[in-house]
């Protein structure tokens, strides 16, 4: 039998344990499609979880603090809310841009919003985000996104 636990809290300091107890795989919240039917490909494949770690800001100044105190090489990409509280998605873009570990290696930003606007994609552009991508999320879009920056 195998057991995949879904869950919306940060599993990781009972990983071990739970591993001990037979879980096979943890899927974290929100579900995608996507991400349950790579999962229990990779169980019925014996293949070990490649499952992406996923961080989230509650605002554009924490993002940029996550960026800054995070190793060189930590992100591989970046989705961008445009509007967020204390710093918008424009602000924290140009800051995690200025910062010495982007020039290091260049983590695509993926602005990410319901402006969805001719003008809103040529001001994310501007701001230097690679992409745009409009809510509600197309799930083909977005994967292609994914495929073509990891």
């Amino acid at each position: 039998m195998t057991i995949i636990i879904l869950s919306a809290y940060d599993y990781s300091e009972i990983e071990a344990e739970a591993r001990e107890a037979g879980v096979d795989e943890f899927i974290a919240k929100s579900l995608f499609r996507s991400r349950l039917t790579a999962t229990l490909k990779n169980i019925i494949e014996g293949k070990p979880n490649k499952e992406a770690n996923i961080e989230t800001a509650e605002n554009g100044k924490e993002a940029v603090e996550k960026f800054a105190n995070a190793p060189s090489g930590f992100y591989d990409l970046i989705f961008m809310d445009i509007h967020m509280p204390v710093m918008n998605g424009y602000e924290a873009t140009a800051a995690i841009r200025s910062h010495r570990k982007y020039r290091e290696k260049q983590i695509p930003i993926i602005a990410m919003t319901a402006n969805a606007f001719a003008e809103d994609v040529v001001m994310a552009k501007n701001a230097g985000m690679k992409e745009h991508i409009a809510k509600p999320l197309e799930m083909n879009r977005l994967c292609e996104i994914m495929q073509r920056y990891l």
